[in-house]
């Protein structure tokens, strides 16, 4: 009888041992992660519209809006901490702690709007219901630098690309010169009779007239309009050399229901006369929340519109005549094809480095 308390005994202290071992090992569960997070007006109005009273929600509802609804400012980034309800709750609280005891208490709602944000949070316990601490919050501004700094990497390695292609055509030009040359002799020794130099003609009265027009669009703040889809452009601007007449055309033509195509018939690119700066913008702002129809994804086309509503300086190039002959976007760049200009509908051939094309519809600015 006394053996078999015992061991009864023992058998329950090493189930008390047991879970006192995981509760510990629970306890003691934690994780540290980086929370990346840009605020823009959206942010500051919870699910229904109405606007947050205070900083803390903000950073609440900003991780409800990347991890539950997937709709993502441009520098947010997803996290594995706050895809619950009951942790973003926790999160909020975390923050407000760090802010109250870093004299940070007194941030608007509306300061918030445009900035971005690193927080280091450590997060113990159960996935669904962690506990949370605001380690340290940093302000971020460098962003736009850095993409900034991988726009020109990008530029400097397509110029270079550019150089070696001009190269290798100057090579392969310089054998074809030295050909020519030699099948002119050829046929120089072959000929009984004297040669008789035909007139030097420097330009065809075609070209002359295509330079007498193009002189029209040189030294000039122009206009591109893009068209994203096999529509004849011209058949609905026709043939209007002054923007004042052709962009309200443009503004009355119907859009694609494609979203896409969409976005960028909406799109043109503002140039002006001796600045390598250029205006890539949309000339309608498009509502991102109700300006799309239902069968759209909501997600998708909240990303698109807000990215297509801001207004982005570009990079342009001009040639010796001072037509743009390039510009830069965040696909990469465009070159522009004056060669074959039409002369009764102003249009201009577009093409990325990976043969994308399209046509660019021109009109002067006064």
């Amino acid at each position: 009888m006394f053996r078999s308390n015992l061991t009864l005994h023992t058998a329950l202290m090493a189930i008390v041992c047991l879970l006192f071992s995981a509760s510990l090992s629970l306890a003691q569960s934690c994780v540290y992660e980086n929370l990346t997070q840009e605020f823009s007006y959206g942010d500051t109005l919870n699910s229904s519209g109405a606007p947050l009273s205070s900083a803390h929600l903000v950073f609440q509802q900003d991780r409800f809006y990347v991890n539950q609804k997937n709709r993502l400012d441009p520098n947010d980034l997803p996290d594995a901490i706050t895809d619950s309800k009951q942790a973003r709750a926790t999160y909020g609280r975390a923050v407000k702690s760090y802010l109250n005891a870093n004299s940070m208490q007194n941030i608007s709602v509306q300061s918030l709007v445009g900035s971005n944000y690193v927080v280091v949070v450590e997060a113990c316990g159960s996935k669904s219901d962690p506990t949370i601490r605001v380690v340290d919050m940093r302000m971020e501004n460098n962003f736009e630098d850095e993409r900034q700094l991988r726009e020109l990497e990008t530029q400097k390695a397509e110029l270079a690309e550019l150089e070696q292609r001009l190269q290798e055509r100057k090579v392969r030009l310089d054998q074809w010169e030295q050909q020519l040359r030699d099948w002119e002799r050829r046929l120089a020794d072959m000929s009984d009779t004297p040669e008789v130099p035909e007139p030097v003609v420097s330009m065809s009265e075609q070209e002359v007239l295509k330079t007498d027009f193009l002189s029209q669009y040189t030294g000039q703040d122009l206009t591109f309009i893009f068209q994203s889809e096999r529509l004849d452009l011209v058949s609905v601007l026709g043939s209007k050399l002054y923007c004042d007449m052709a962009v309200p055309a443009w503004q009355n033509k119907k859009s694609s229901s494609d979203l896409n195509a969409r976005l960028m018939n909406n799109m043109y690119l503002s140039t002006k006369f001796g600045s390598a700066n250029a205006v890539f913008a949309t000339r309608h702002r498009i509502d991102c929340v109700a300006g799309f129809p239902s069968d759209f994804d909501r997600n998708q086309a909240v990303r698109l519109c807000q990215a297509h509503n801001k207004d982005q300086n570009r990079r342009i190039e001009f040639d010796d005549l001072g037509l743009p002959i390039s510009f830069m976007t965040d696909g990469g760049k465009w070159l522009l094809d004056w060669s074959d200009f039409k002369l009764k509908n102003e249009v201009v051939t577009a093409t990325t480095f990976n043969g994308i094309k399209t046509e660019l519809f021109v009109c002067v600015d006064k």
